[in-house]
């Protein structure tokens, strides 16, 4: 770990938040959740007309899928199709992590329901792995958190993505990226999503109803730990 991260360690567990005290997200949950927080406070679907399936993408919205990535977990397989050419640098983000074996063994520390399940930065004794430096925000308004989107986690910090990734439980349209001046919007929280989860739904909402409780600092950890035991390309095999 570098200087410069434990000083950024430091400076959150000093109080600042990850997305500032007006802002629609939930500050960090511990100083060791530096590198990745999806926004919390789910919006109630009752209240919000656009948080439906209606907004799931069709064959004439959705950007177009250039690879599959597996997540093979402890409640089974999840298939990712990519956005290579909507979403090259963010999805080529990802790539890397997987071509590196980097998610085996890491786990779903954070599950809200009803909005996202999170994954890519601690193992199962919540202890965070490593990263490479972060990826620049990527914009694109043509991607959509729809419905079992996949996105990146940041900070308040636009320019923060490094491994950690969600998945959408149900259509966020706040977090869409359609100009900058999304980034002022105290209603909005805009991420980058890069793909989209083409199989494997019935294991992404049995992961976002498990259990969960505060552990370690962190808040929504799933009392028994949802390991991803491999990761891989639908068209190579095991990256282990």
């Amino acid at each position: 770990m570098t200087m410069l991260r434990y000083i950024a360690i430091f400076f959150i567990a000093t109080g600042l938040s990850a997305c500032g005290d007006d802002g629609p997200a939930a500050a960090t949950d511990s100083a060791a959740d530096l590198d990745a927080m999806a926004p919390d406070d789910a919006p109630d679907a009752a209240d919000d007309a656009l948080a439906t399936d209606d907004l799931l993408p069709d064959d004439d919205t959705a950007p177009a899928v250039t690879r599959h990535a597996v997540l093979e977990t402890t409640l089974g397989d999840i298939t990712i199709g990519l956005y290579g050419d909507a979403m090259p640098v963010t999805s080529g983000n990802f790539e890397t992590y997987i071509e590196e074996g980097f998610f085996t063994g890491l786990i779903f520390h954070r599950v809200v329901p009803g909005f996202v399940i999170q994954g890519g930065g601690y193992d199962a004794e919540l202890v965070p792995k490593e990263t490479h430096d972060p990826i620049d925000f990527e914009r694109n308004p043509a991607v959509r958190h729809v419905k079992y989107a996949v996105s990146m986690a940041r900070t308040a910090n636009i320019d923060s993505a490094t491994s950690q990734f969600f998945i959408t439980l149900d259509a966020q349209p706040r977090l869409d990226y359609d100009s900058d001046d999304d980034f002022e919007n105290k209603d909005k929280y805009p991420c980058a999503a890069f793909g989209i989860v083409t199989d494997g739904f019935e294991v992404v909402d049995a992961i976002g109803a498990v259990e969960t409780s505060a552990q370690n600092g962190l808040t929504d950890v799933p009392v028994t730990p949802v390991v991803i035991t491999a990761a891989s390309f639908a068209d190579q095999g095991h990256i282990r």
